[in-house]
């Protein structure tokens, strides 16, 4: 089994209701969650990409095309 896969099962499960979770939303809740499950991960050793920062932060270039 890759690790990989085991820290994003686990990480799944530590986000609590599933149909609630939406990592698209800009709510605070949400960003609560996402917050809580990369704190986990990061207990782990997992390190967030440049991409996923600036996905999490609202700097990717995907937000400035979306607004177009």
């Amino acid at each position: 089994v890759d690790p990989e896969r085991v820290l994003l099962a686990v990480s799944y499960a530590f986000s609590g209701d599933h149909e609630e979770l939406n990592f698209f939303s800009d709510n605070d809740q949400t960003l609560a969650q996402l917050d809580d499950i990369y704190t986990m991960l990061g207990r782990f050793g997992y390190e967030m990409s440049d991409e996923e920062k600036a996905l999490r932060d609202g700097t990717h270039e995907l937000f400035s095309e979306a607004e177009k």
